[in-house]
């Protein structure tokens, strides 16, 4: 099951989307008492308990990495930069 407002997984006990914090709707309470009752107890998972953070996580990895293209090219101009006018004063 999925919550509707941002469709990550339900967590299997709890009335309340981990991910973003939305309530379930009366149908998917009434669908996850019914799967509680025919299954027997089971472990949660951490991952069902605290949420799922690996979104948020590639979200900032690949931030990370843009901004190091973005200086990786701005040193790569500067440096060019800087032979030009080396070359420019030293013909003077």
């Amino acid at each position: 099951m999925n919550c509707k407002r941002c469709h990550a997984p339900l967590p299997a006990t709890g009335y309340i989307c981990n991910h973003c914090g939305a309530m379930m709707s009366q149908e998917q309470i009434e669908m996850q008492k019914e799967n509680l009752k025919n299954q027997p107890q089971r472990i949660e998972l951490v991952s069902e308990k605290y949420g799922h953070k690996k979104q948020i996580f590639e979200a900032r990895e690949t931030k990370k990495k843009s901004n190091y293209f973005l200086f990786l090219i701005l040193g790569v101009f500067f440096l060019l930069l800087l032979v030009i006018l080396f070359v420019y004063f030293y013909k003077n």
